[in-house]
């Protein structure tokens, strides 16, 4: 099921504000979002029409597709998040398996997952972020680890215009890097600077 931005942001604002809804909207408005919330908001799964796995041993199955209740495609209120099964149970259909060259057919048991319940879930998670990173599962992302951004700011205000904080690589980079150092010196990143050579 697709869903416009502007669908998107209608239904996100029917789960805060009231007032705002009340001053925004005609009442056939929000009537009309009032009714389609429940229909996508990730509460209970819905019938979906979902493909079937051909065995190996067959060429073709009938029929291929069956209606099962699945959470995919329900809205989640945080944009990181998704709307997956948390409830599930296997489901058990008979099919026609057929052979391109035989008339006969057999009759083929095939199961589905058929969700239940379902929840919101972060798309990402820890196994996504880097060594100088932490989730926060509340944002549902990764973030910079608290020391690193500290350790940044320090150095920024003990030598201003020398450092600036990348919050996408959490490093603490040089502001500005030379294109040569003079003779007899050599560029230091920790310092940010040229610094003599030493033997």
């Amino acid at each position: 099921m697709k869903v416009s931005v502007v669908t998107l942001g209608l239904l996100l604002l029917l789960v805060g504000d009231g007032e705002c809804r009340a001053r925004c909207w005609s009442r056939r408005e929000r009537g009309l979002w009032e009714k389609i919330l429940p229909r996508v908001n990730c509460m209970q799964p819905v019938d979906q029409l979902v493909p079937l796995p051909k065995p190996k041993e067959y060429d073709w199955i009938h029929p291929d597709v069956v209606i099962v209740k699945k959470c995919r495609g329900h809205l989640c209120v945080k944009q990181r998040e998704e709307c997956v099964g948390t409830k599930s149970v296997n489901r058990t259909f008979t099919v026609e398996g057929h052979l391109m060259n035989h008339v006969e057919m057999s009759c083929v048991k095939l199961t589905v997952v058929e969700d239940e319940e379902c929840g919101c879930r972060c798309v990402t998670g820890p196994e996504h972020c880097t060594n100088r990173q932490v989730f926060d599962e509340r944002m549902c992302q990764c973030e910079c680890r608290n020391e690193l951004k500290t350790t940044c700011l320090e150095k920024m205000i003990a030598h201003p215009n020398t450092y600036m904080w990348d919050p996408s690589t959490c490093t603490c980079p040089c502001n500005n890097t030379p294109e040569e150092c003079p003779s007899g010196t050599h560029w230091v990143p920790e310092f940010c600077s040229c610094r003599q050579l030493m033997d």
